[in-house]
């Protein structure tokens, strides 16, 4: 299971999946941002130091690509989009990307600081992996 980033919306049911013994993998700073407490200014929510069941058992820095039934899956760190530690998921194969709340029905203008440097260049590297295919 892949975490997209570490809001409670994205990550609430991982205590039950590490149960069940399912690999968790997320950003480094999905797991570290679980480790603690934490406050969500814009839902005015505390959120609390996740279970070690919960947290990602697998994490990367930059990217990290999955081979699993035909289909070549990169994970891929887009800085300050939507949180710290968020990441696309570029089914390769077969031309597909999920990305998360990388864009919201909010306008992401000044969404996070320096979204407007940092929004353009993620933009712009999802668009370069559709042109490489």
């Amino acid at each position: 299971m892949i975490n997209t980033h570490w809001h409670f919306d994205h990550t609430g049911g991982n205590e039950n999946m590490g149960k069940a013994d399912v690999i968790i993998v997320a950003h480094d700073q999905v797991r570290e941002r679980m480790s603690h407490d934490n406050f969500i200014k814009a839902f005015n929510k505390k959120v609390p130091t996740s279970p070690k069941v919960a947290l990602p058992v697998i994490t990367f820095n930059d990217e990290v690509t999955f081979h699993l039934n035909n289909q070549e899956i990169q994970v891929i760190h887009q800085d300050n989009s939507h949180t710290d530690g968020d990441s696309i998921v570029f089914f390769k194969t077969a031309n597909v990307v999920h990305m998360e709340e990388f864009h919201s029905e909010i306008p992401p203008i000044n969404w996070t600081p320096n979204y407007n440097n940092l929004g353009v260049q993620n933009d712009q590297k999802i668009h370069s992996l559709y042109q490489s295919v």
